[in-house]
């Protein structure tokens, strides 16, 4: 298998999994519950890493996306970043 193909079928599988998720959020935070529980997955797009999500480009956290999530009023807890790293996507 060519390194190419190899690479292909990651990405495919890659996008697969975040459809998957974002699907299964959806149906979860559309259940009718007194308090809902909707996390948050955050899959880093292509060449991206955890941190480019928390403090991008070594900045404050202030800037990153999950501090935007918990001011508009996401608990923290239930903010996910898919670790993924850099090098990972080589």
């Amino acid at each position: 298998m060519s390194l190419s193909c190899r690479h292909s079928s990651f990405l495919e599988s890659t996008l697969r999994l975040q459809r998957f998720l974002l699907l299964s959020i959806i149906v979860w935070c559309s259940c009718s519950t007194t308090t809902a529980f909707c996390p948050v997955v955050i899959c880093p797009g292509f060449g991206n890493d955890v941190i480019d999500y928390e403090a991008p480009l070594e900045q404050s956290k202030d800037v990153g996306l999950v501090s935007v999530l918990e001011r508009r009023g996401f608990d923290s807890k239930n903010i996910y970043i898919v670790p993924i790293k850099r090098p990972d996507w080589l």
